[in-house]
């Protein structure tokens, strides 16, 4: 009877490490401001370019990246919105560790709060494609 019982028994469920994300979902941190996680995230790969887009358009990130980040774009999340494009500053650090991408650097851009004034922000985006 015991065998029954345990070849009947479900798997467990799978652990993840923590902090680690489960495929499909981001986390993104701007200036400091933790703006949560997310699974609308999608990630599409055309030869070594992985474009990885988060959100939507009200709010949400767009980044290219292969072994380097080709441009970075943030709207509205944690109060910023700004942009990184190869070859106009410095350019954000990119790990990858299989399906999970580690992007962080900084953007030119502006506070939604005040869109006229110009300034940077930091960024860390952590997700698994």
């Amino acid at each position: 009877m015991a065998a029954w019982v345990a070849g009947c028994s479900a798997p467990p469920p799978a652990e993840t490490r923590p902090g680690t994300l489960l495929l499909g979902t981001a986390h993104v941190t701007v200036n400091d401001t933790d703006t949560g996680i997310t699974d609308q995230v999608t990630c599409t790969v055309v030869g070594p370019v992985t474009t990885i887009v988060t959100g939507n358009g009200q709010s949400g990130m767009t980044a290219l990246v292969s072994t380097t980040a080709q441009s970075v774009r943030i709207r509205n999340l944690g109060g910023f919105t700004g942009d990184y494009t190869a070859g106009f500053g410095r350019a954000p650090t990119v790990t990858r560790t299989g399906r999970s991408y580690t992007i962080s650097g900084t953007a030119d851009g502006f506070f939604t709060s005040q869109p006229a004034i110009r300034t940077s922000g930091t960024f860390i985006i952590d997700v698994a494609c």
